[in-house]
């Protein structure tokens, strides 16, 4: 048994190592953010993203750009646009909801409740293969066989090449991003 005094110098000792560790650990991470002010980038994660999921669904249909713009002014259907926030700022088909694709998951559920008293879901994104990955996300799990599911064929750029009706300036939730992407 070891007498009393050594074990208050065996715990002092210890203290001050953990203190060691603790002030050393700090300069390095002021040092870190000093040399990168915008922090550490991690090589390998890769954020979850809705355009990387492919849940099994539903049959998802094609719409040529003119059919969709008839449901668009259809209280019934929801449209939604999966691009950037910047390129849902620079454009979009008017009434349509963003759910990008880097979207998290309170993002797909706050859709999601959207579409309880619809009828019809179009989607569109730069390309329909972007467009059908979230489409299909949000048509699984919904148990409801009389939902449409439907993507714009071509996706924003054939919106935009037949003249159809659009709209401008950055929605609610992308103004965080427009921010950041402008400094």
């Amino acid at each position: 048994m070891q007498p009393h005094g050594s074990l208050k110098k065996q715990l002092a000792a210890t203290a001050l190592r953990a203190a060691g560790i603790v002030v050393v650990g700090a300069s390095v991470g002021i040092a870190v953010n000093a040399v990168r002010p915008h922090g550490v980038a991690f090589a390998r994660y890769l954020p979850p993203t809705l355009c990387a999921q492919s849940a099994p669904s539903q049959e998802i249909g094609v719409l040529m750009p003119q059919q969709a713009a008839r449901l668009c002014g259809d209280d019934r259907t929801l449209v939604v646009d999966v691009r950037s926030g910047i390129a849902f700022a620079e454009g979009h088909v008017a009434s349509a909801v963003h759910l990008p694709c880097s979207g998290s998951h309170a993002d797909r559920e706050r859709v999601r409740a959207e579409l309880v008293n619809k009828e019809a879901l179009v989607v569109y994104g730069d390309s329909e293969e972007q467009a059908h990955k979230v489409a299909s996300d949000l048509g699984a799990g919904m148990g409801r066989p009389g939902l449409s599911i439907a993507v714009i064929a071509g996706g924003w750029r054939a919106w935009q090449e037949a003249g159809l009706a659009c709209a401008a300036g950055p929605c609610d939730d992308c103004e965080g991003m427009l921010s950041h992407a402008s400094k």
